[in-house]
């Protein structure tokens, strides 16, 4: 168990990211179309190594997004000794028979919030398809997989596996003599009936069928004496709930008992911008496995000028709207049949007199929220320093690899308002922070600019990184994007479009052309 104390000297050890000597080197490529192919997604060729699956029975020669994943797999590194044989078996560097496997997508939402669209919200069964059976390939029929996320509370579930092509991809493997069942879990215990964006009805759901697991950070959370506490605002209406587990020593999160209970954990998030952290990516999208979600700060509320991160500015309309919400939000807990109907009207009228959320800033969406990206780099160091049981230790109990899927990406006003960028990229690695430090400056953004990822890199007793960013080794199959984050800036493929709230903040530079 963790002492007390810990040695912040060694705030870069190499392990960090499970044991890999490799632990520093990303990988981005270039898929050789930027769209996703039909489920159940077979791969493009009957490649040797997963000839002992029965998962090559059936060919898409059309399917440059396995082909890209598999790539990926190989320019990291992983098994690098049987590259290009029948043994080569990239996620055994990770996975052994028997151990327990959790695949974590992000699949925030069904929905596009104001039009049809969807690929560019959420992880594409497309991606996940070679990762299960590159899982498949390690396990050798011995161990369990788990395809788990907890979408935001207003989402369906079912819908995001039937668009995603997820369902067919997990019967597919159902029927494959020999292969482990894949466990396709929604988290959430609550779903949220929401109407004009006001909870009118929660419906109680299953929820994890493992339970959850508490975590106190205690003083390693990076929210223990920020000045925030006691004006927190959750996942729900209720306050008083986020503000009970967050003060002074205690700082504390309801993880998934899945999540905690897994050997590894690959994590599978979209590319796309975040209204309140800048980019949503393997750091952020891990927040989807957590059982308590009103127990999760994500700003505190009021303006800049009474030291909230609510709201971008201190005026009138801001300070007017800050308080009659949450009079609406309080006559809604005590008296939920007839409250919220009223609240749906004031919402009406509200977008016509102080603008609708795509337009405004509000909600903590914005460059000076200085609390959500605290509580994201918290569940971070939850998961991979605490067992099963929630004790802190000075080593990672778990290991963690990262796949982003950059096929159709999301710029602007992400994660549920994001617009479709068409990049056909995938991302690879065994560190969290440093693919999305990579992933950050592929689409043009300055990483030290986003403060998740610049205090991710920072010494800390629980290091999320083993190395500095800048000593972090890209390999690509676009040479102009292979060798340091700086050869990866002075290529500078793309210039993705800020977050409202981030605008004129993000980005490196606004005179050269997107690729």
């Amino acid at each position: 168990m963790m002492s007390a104390s810990v040695d912040t000297a060694t705030s870069h050890p190499a392990g960090i990211a499970g044991g890999d000597a490799g632990a520093s080197r990303v990988a981005l490529v270039r898929a050789a179309r930027p769209e996703y192919p039909r489920a159940p997604f077979h791969p493009p060729a009957a490649y040797a190594e997963l000839s002992g699956t029965g998962l090559t029975a059936q060919l898409d020669p059309d399917n440059a997004v396995y082909a890209a994943v598999r790539e990926a797999f190989a320019l990291v590194g992983l098994d690098a000794a049987h590259q290009g044989t029948p043994e080569w078996n990239p996620l055994g560097d990770l996975v052994r028979p028997g151990q327990r496997v959790l695949i974590k997508p992000n699949w925030v939402s069904h929905k596009h919030e104001l039009n049809d669209s969807w690929e560019q919200i959420i992880t594409h069964g497309a991606v996940l398809r070679p990762v299960l059976d590159y899982v498949q390939r390690a396990l050798g029929g011995q161990g369990t997989i788990w395809l788990a996320d907890g979408p935001m509370l207003n989402s369906d579930f079912d819908a995001i596996c039937r668009k995603t092509g997820i369902a067919e991809v997990c019967r597919l493997h159902a029927a494959a003599p020999g292969l482990c069942a894949v466990e396709l879990c929604d988290l959430r215990s609550v779903l949220f009936v929401t109407r004009d964006d006001v909870v009118v009805e929660r419906r109680t759901l299953p929820g994890d069928p493992r339970g959850s697991t508490v975590v106190n950070l205690g003083r390693q959370s990076e929210l223990f004496g920020f000045a925030g506490e006691g004006r927190y605002y959750g996942a729900d209406y209720d306050t008083a709930e986020v503000n009970r587990h967050h003060r002074g020593e205690c700082q504390e999160y309801q993880i998934s008992g899945t999540a905690m209970q897994a050997d590894v954990i690959i994590d599978v998030p979209k590319l796309k911008t975040h209204h309140k952290v800048g980019m949503t990516l393997a750091l952020k999208g891990v927040v989807g496995l957590n059982c308590g979600r009103n127990w999760l700060p994500h700003r505190t509320q009021g303006t800049p000028l009474t030291g909230g991160d609510q709201f971008a500015e201190s005026s009138w309309r801001q300070r007017f709207e800050a308080r009659v919400v949450r009079g609406f939000e309080q006559a809604s807990l005590r008296f939920p049949r007839t409250a919220p109907q009223v609240y749906r009207l004031a919402k009406r009228l509200g977008r016509l007199l102080l603008g609708r959320s795509h337009e405004t800033i509000r909600g903590g969406g914005w460059h000076g929220n200085d609390t959500l990206w605290r509580m994201v780099l918290d569940i971070n160091r939850a998961l991979t320093y605490a067992d099963a049981a929630g004790r802190l230790h000075d080593r990672p109990t778990k290991r963690r690899f990262t796949v982003i899927d950059g096929i159709v990406a999301g710029e602007g006003l992400g994660p549920v308002f994001a617009d479709p960028r068409p990049c056909g990229v995938i991302l690879a690695g065994s560190c969290a922070a440093l693919v999305d430090v990579a992933a950050t400056e592929l689409v043009g953004f300055d990483h030290r600019q986003v403060p998740m990822l610049a205090a991710a890199l920072r010494p800390h007793p629980l290091p999320l990184a083993p190395v500095p960013a800048d000593v972090m080794r890209l390999v690509s199959n676009v040479p102009s994007w292979a060798g340091s984050l700086e050869q990866l800036r002075q290529a500078d493929p793309w210039q993705f479009a800020e977050p409202l709230g981030w605008v004129d903040f993000l980005q490196r530079s606004r005179t050269r052309q997107p690729a």
